[in-house]
């Protein structure tokens, strides 16, 4: 090599080490900036659930996350509970389940999702001790600027052990797969409307007394009017129904027994807070007669009141060529009208 080469190269050979120098610099300030935000991020994120807890307590509902922790680093950060235990003072109501994972990317903290280990056991002053296990139990969220806007829940092989009412035998309910999914409604004039989304892959209630009901999937899209603002922290359902009912649209509603048979519903209703309904409803069913026979073992005491509406549905609507029945079934204040006939009285739903 010529003395000109020579000192050409050692100007590159320089230039290079002070490039990778630079590199490495910069590398381990990112690293120990990521590491600084990411800590201050989790500190925060535990700041906001001992708030939370410290509100719930103060709410009359006591809240223990059992060794308490934040993990994560360095691209996700979450909350981890060895077990997680809650009580609700004025309800009586005491819940213990297991072990509680979440987690938000941590470059996308508004993508949020926990998972939950069984078992369940949850007891209540009026009726008793209910226990729950299962294989999984994720719920996912996605909240906005506006709040959120989306919640989902999803489980697989859920058991469910619940007392009867006068100290009857217990109900063992067993689900293979089930989801749910909750949003605002979009649009303007439904503001404070929201969308429930559900699908029960095969759900089945067997007493520890008895024969086992049988078996049959479910699944909904339906708007809940005037729910919005209500689902916040200790919502309860029966006193709002008790005291403002509820009303909102089916936009699609199936059952589907496992013995055979399909209904499917559409329509508007409404549930006054003495629990009468009152709907209209578009309603399709194939082999009503095997229908009839399901909603029958599934509720004893009512069989005569679906064969009645067996009756009046086989003689108002012809079948089509595919066997299915349309008709259009009114329900005003609880009286059961089918094309414009009273055939029943439905009970105050509570």
């Amino acid at each position: 090599m010529t003395a000109n080469a020579k000192q050409n190269a050692r100007p590159a050979k320089r230039r290079w080490t002070f490039r990778i120098a630079g590199l490495a610099v910069f590398l381990m300030a990112l690293g120990v900036g990521w590491y600084y935000a990411w800590t201050h991020g989790a500190r925060l994120l535990d700041n906001e659930v001992s708030a939370l807890i410290r509100n719930s307590n103060d709410a009359g509902r006591e809240i223990e996350c059992a060794n308490r922790r934040v993990e994560g680093f360095p691209f996700r950060v979450g909350i981890f509970c060895d077990t997680v235990s809650a009580y609700a003072v004025r309800d009586g109501i005491s819940i213990r389940t297991g072990a509680l994972r979440s987690a938000a990317q941590f470059y996308a903290p508004n993508s949020l999702i926990a998972e939950m280990d069984g078992p369940l056991t949850a007891s209540t002053q009026a009726n008793g001790l209910y226990t729950a296990d299962w294989a999984s139990m994720r719920a996912s969220a996605r909240v906005g600027f506006d709040g959120v806007n989306r919640i989902s829940f999803q489980t697989r092989q859920l058991v469910l052990n619940t007392p009867q009412p006068g100290n009857g035998p217990r109900l063992v309910a067993k689900l293979e797969g089930g989801e749910l999914h909750l949003r605002p409604t979009p649009g303007e004039k439904d503001a404070n409307a929201v969308d429930l989304a559900f699908l029960l892959e095969k759900l089945e209630f067997s007493p520890t007394e008895g024969l086992p009901l049988p078996a049959f999937a479910l699944s909904g899209d339906i708007r809940l009017d005037e729910m919005r603002e209500e689902l916040k922290p200790g919502f309860n359902l029966l006193d709002h129904l008790r005291a403002r009912g509820i009303s909102g649209e089916i936009r699609r509603a199936q059952i589907a027994p496992l013995d055979g048979g399909i209904v499917t519903l559409s329509g508007t209703f409404a549930i006054s807070p003495a629990g009468r309904l009152s709907t209209s409803l578009d309603v399709e069913s194939t082999d009503t007669h095997a229908i009839a026979d399901f909603l029958g073992r599934v509720m004893p005491g009512q069989a005569d009141l679906w064969q009645q509406i067996e009756q009046t549905i086989v003689l108002l609507a012809r079948a089509d060529s595919s066997g299915a029945r349309k008709l259009r079934i009114e329900i005003e204040n609880g009286i059961f009208l089918v094309g414009g006939f009273p055939v029943a009285e439905i009970p105050p739903l509570y």
